[in-house]
């Protein structure tokens, strides 16, 4: 039980999450973060998927405090992110729990890519 109590558990798991993350939005210039083993590679498949996530949920959180003229021009990029979702979404099996490997779909950045 007591490797169960350290105060650093929760500390790691976020690190992991961040690096998910991180990878996810850029998996083609980040792909070092799996080959050098700090993400495994199963994990990985899935890090695309949560960052269209957190992209979503942060444009979604964002807006209701945008200007106006922010907002109109947001919008499409916020469209965008949910479009991602719907794509990694379908790209993804929920039967197996895995993704299969498309480096098109895989952390596309609702950010820098505009429809």
């Amino acid at each position: 039980m007591e490797d169960f109590s350290s105060d650093h558990a929760a500390i790691l798991q976020r690190v992991y999450n961040f690096l998910f993350s991180v990878l996810g939005s850029d998996p083609q210039r980040l792909h070092s973060l799996v080959s050098d083993d700090y993400i495994p590679e199963f994990r990985a498949m899935l890090c695309g998927k949560e960052w269209t996530q957190l992209n979503y949920g942060w444009w979604t959180a964002l807006e209701p405090h945008l200007t106006r003229s922010y907002k109109k021009e947001t919008e499409a990029v916020r469209q965008q992110a949910h479009q991602n979702i719907e794509d990694e979404t379908r790209r993804c099996s929920p039967s197996s729990g895995r993704c299969a490997a498309s480096s098109e779909h895989v952390g596309r950045s609702a950010v820098t890519r505009t429809p």
